[in-house]
């Protein structure tokens, strides 16, 4: 990260930035109206690998270019 100049806040404003699902609009069809909705939520660790953390210059790094990306399951914090 430091040789490609790349902060934390460069990495979390990318994932923010891609991680997002957003309204369309609306599309009326035969009298109906159905809304149109973008999804760009992530759901595996290769949907985030090409997100594209800092472009300078004409140069383009990518997030598989400065880290690891994998899930790990979430830690259990209560136990029954």
């Amino acid at each position: 990260m430091m040789a490609a100049k790349v902060s934390f806040q460069d990495i979390s404003n990318s994932i923010s930035g891609g991680n997002v699902t957003m309204s369309a609009g609306n599309l009326i069809n035969s009298g109906q109206r159905r809304t149109i909705r973008i999804l760009g939520e992530i759901e595996k660790p290769s949907d985030l690998e090409d997100f594209v953390v800092k472009s300078e210059k004409g140069s383009t790094i990518y997030l598989k270019d400065v880290a690891t990306v994998e899930f790990k399951d979430e830690e259990k914090t209560t136990f029954a």
